[in-house]
């Protein structure tokens, strides 16, 4: 992992619902860059421990 901060991203999720209302989460994500010339992705954002990658739902629901 790279320490070399690039961006802020926002990231949306839907943590189901609860007595007929949805939870939704707005969570800000840090975007690094990394400085490897041998690195195929360039940028990456930090990844979140109760969601998977490029998913808008977290673990929970699933």
């Amino acid at each position: 992992m790279s320490n070399n901060k690039h961006s802020k991203d926002i990231r949306k999720l839907s943590d189901g619902f609860s007595e007929c209302f949805f939870n939704n989460i707005t969570i800000n994500v840090r975007k690094f860059k990394c400085k490897s010339s041998s690195c195929s992705q360039k940028i990456f954002t930090e990844r979140l421990p109760f969601a998977a990658a490029y998913t808008r739902i977290t673990n929970t629901v699933i």
